[in-house]
């Protein structure tokens, strides 16, 4: 009993020197290799974001570091793209506690629609970087955030990804709607037109954006029909809101 109580203190007085000390590094070494990782890994993420400040406006960006470990890189010797996509999560959590505290738990959801990742440098082991996480756009129920990977004054890979919003019902809603909802009416409503919005230098990204998925699901919904196979490529939902 008293080394069952021992060993619960220590793994517990270790996650305060994970969170207040050691973000990036220790980070990984408890929780990445557990079984249920990812889930461990963003409920660790909250609780470090929350101790980060607020963020007073909902174009914000939210900063948090990691560090690259083994578990990252593959036989190349740098951080396989598969991780990306991983850090981008853990990036948009840190954007969302920042942003809406404790009140979304439970009552709204975020999923991914479509991702585009530009890579420029490569990140290799034991590298520390840091994701910028910012909304950057909205046309109805699609919004998008860009996430950027930083490291030694220089972007190392850039993400958009084209985001909807759920309510607690796992229905899809308007993204302006589901913002205002737990950040005001008056605070969301500064800079939109309608249900549009756009921060500086990205106003037509939105667009562009969903022209080019619908027209990479329109090619290959006629390359199926073109082989005569029956194959549902778009969603039961109207492709444009």
């Amino acid at each position: 009993m008293h080394s069952a109580m021992s060993s619960l203190l220590t793994i517990f007085l270790l996650v305060l020197y994970c969170i207040f000390y050691r973000q990036d590094f220790a980070f990984y070494v408890m929780i990445r290799s557990l079984p249920g990782g990812y889930i461990l890994c963003v409920m660790f993420t909250c609780i470090r974001s929350f101790f980060q400040p607020r963020l007073k406006h909902v174009t914000d960006d939210s900063e948090i570091s990691f560090r690259i470990w083994f578990c990252d890189i593959d036989n190349y010797g740098h951080m396989n793209n598969a991780s990306y996509n991983l850090y981008c999560d853990y990036g948009r959590y840190n954007l969302a506690v920042r942003l809406f505290g404790w009140r979304w738990f439970g009552k709204g959801y975020c999923v991914v629609s479509a991702s585009n990742i530009q890579y420029m440098r490569p990140l290799k082991l034991f590298q520390k970087m840091t994701i910028r996480t910012r909304i950057v756009a909205a046309n109805g129920k699609n919004v998008w955030f860009r996430q950027s990977m930083e490291c030694n004054g220089k972007v190392h890979a850039v993400a958009m990804m084209k985001m909807v919003f759920l309510n607690a019902k796992f229905q899809s809603v308007v993204g302006k709607e589901s913002l205002s909802e737990f950040l005001g009416e008056e605070e969301v409503n500064k800079d939109w037109k309608g249900d549009i919005y756009a921060a500086p230098h990205y106003e037509a990204l939105g667009e562009r954006y969903m022209t080019l998925n619908d027209g990479i699901l329109d090619s290959l919904e006629a390359e199926y029909k073109d082989k005569g196979e029956k194959m549902q490529v778009h969603s039961s939902r109207a492709k444009k809101e």
